[in-house]
């Protein structure tokens, strides 16, 4: 397995696998690489996502006004909109509730384990 600048960030290590993204996560991935504005090519490779892939979700993403696309100049430029901007101060939200119930969920499983 060949190992990205994440998975060495995170210590997997050969053999160790990470589990699927989900579209939650995907799609607040790639608002998050948007907020400062890419190209098609560079939300794909920093997303690590399949053409087939980065078409779907920005699809689904414009159509909910999450993302939107921009001409400057020649190029055309995908942006976080702020309905997207929003939707990422909420996911950053449900990630700290998260992480608050899995320390609250290992702790009752201690008193289990006594």
């Amino acid at each position: 397995m060949r190992m990205g600048p994440f998975e060495r960030k995170i210590g997997l290590g050969a053999g160790a696998r990470r589990k699927n993204r989900t579209r939650i996560e995907i799609a607040a991935s790639m608002l998050e690489i948007a907020k400062q504005g890419v190209r098609k090519t560079q939300l794909m490779y920093m997303g690590n996502l399949s053409f087939e892939l980065l078409q779907k979700y920005l699809e689904s993403l414009m159509k909910a006004d999450l993302i939107e696309l921009q001409q400057e100049g020649n190029q055309n430029v995908y942006r976080t909109t702020q309905k997207g901007l929003q939707f990422l101060r909420d996911y950053q939200d449900l990630q700290k509730h998260a992480a608050a119930l899995a320390s609250k969920k290992s702790m009752l499983e201690k008193f289990l384990s006594k």
